[in-house]
């Protein structure tokens, strides 16, 4: 899991592996070692990051594994972890199923 140290503190109770980064600099050398290495399946990533890992996420995303999950931050959501869910739906379904209107 990469994000900020404040958002992955309760996270440690999982047990999962942590890499807290402070930046988006820190964040890129982070994922590119983590996938380099092949050792996770899922790799979940704080909204925060994913401006700058977005060209890396979207390379690896026709790859069987990892996968890359992403999760809001501390500070709530910023939208684009259902944006990715959305898209990749739209794309196995051929229409936004996520985006229509429940009919009563």
């Amino acid at each position: 899991m990469i994000g900020d140290e404040e958002t992955l503190l309760p996270f440690l109770t999982l047990g999962l592996e942590l890499y807290p980064a402070s930046d988006d600099k820190e964040a890129e050398r982070i994922f590119a070692r983590i996938t380099r290495s092949r050792e996770f399946g899922v790799i979940f990533v704080t909204e925060r990051f994913y401006p700058a890992l977005k060209k890396e996420i979207d390379r690896i995303a026709y790859e069987p594994l990892p996968a890359v999950v992403l999760i809001p931050d501390i500070s709530g959501s910023r939208g684009f972890g259902l944006a990715n869910i959305r898209a990749t739906v739209k794309k196995a379904a051929g229409r936004d199923i996520i985006g229509e209107a429940k009919e009563e």
